[in-house]
């Protein structure tokens, strides 16, 4: 929460700075379209469940003639890497293998899967007066994280597998999501060339949002944090408005 509150103040100060009349000629506005890609390193709570993952994302943004971005992106969690693996214990036998109704050992895998959506406000600074909407890019975003275990029973003979059964095993949690941002963008003079990539620090504060763990023989009531650690890259298609701009430029 600190870094977010840094993260304003800082936002706030560079506009009051940026926002004073010059010769210099404003940027481009109007839309942004795109998808972005992360790898994903867990950290807190997360690492105790899961390994690295990976997410692809779509984004719909705006950015105004000064610099500033505002939009949304949201997309799926997934990953194969999971630590917690001994929530099958109550069904293994003594040498920990899962045996089917057919009388013969079942396969059942396991997978990271989840989501994540939220808003990004964020600040372009200009190092190159001769493209003014390229530049370091920082931004927070404020959204909602959830994410599970997928139990796959491949051969589907696991009737403790079925259905609200399998809730009691795949550790759903859910919460309130903070991200902080920072990297390079490039706008090009084509339409087509155009991208940003960075780092990104994302906080998740989630809870179990199961009734029972089985193997726990117990409800999860504990609060969590979620970190992640991200290397994020994205593809932009901007619909700029270059009509009318003002004499009088600001940046």
């Amino acid at each position: 929460m600190r870094n977010i509150i840094l993260l304003a103040l800082s936002l706030f100060v560079v506009t009051l700075l940026f926002s004073q009349e010059t010769d210099k000629p404003i940027g481009n506005k109007g839309f942004l379209i795109g998808v972005n890609a992360n790898l994903i390193f867990p950290g807190a709570d997360l690492s105790k469940r899961f390994g690295v993952a990976q997410s692809v994302a779509p984004y719909l943004g705006y950015k105004t003639s000064n610099n500033w971005t505002i939009g949304l992106t949201g997309g799926l969690l997934y990953g194969n890497n999971i630590k917690e693996d001994s929530l099958l214990k109550p069904l293994e036998t003594l040498d920990g293998r899962l045996i089917g109704i057919d009388g013969f050992f079942s396969q059942v895998n396991l997978f990271e899967r989840g989501y994540f959506v939220k808003a990004e406000l964020g600040k372009t600074f200009t190092l190159n007066t001769t493209n003014l909407n390229s530049g370091i890019m920082v931004n927070a975003g404020i959204g909602f994280l959830q994410h599970k275990i997928k139990i796959v029973d491949l051969d589907r003979l696991l009737p403790s597998l079925f259905g609200d059964y399998l809730k009691g095993y795949d550790r759903l949690s859910n919460g309130l999501l903070l991200s902080q941002f920072i990297g390079y963008s490039y706008y090009g003079n084509s339409n087509f060339v155009n991208f940003y990539a960075g780092v990104e620090f994302m906080q998740g504060f989630t809870q179990n949002r199961r009734d029972y763990n089985y193997n726990q023989m117990r409800a999860d009531t504990e609060q969590r944090l979620d970190l992640m650690y991200t290397i994020r890259a994205g593809w932009i298609i901007p619909i700029f408005n270059t009509v009318g701009k003002s004499k009088k430029y600001y940046n």
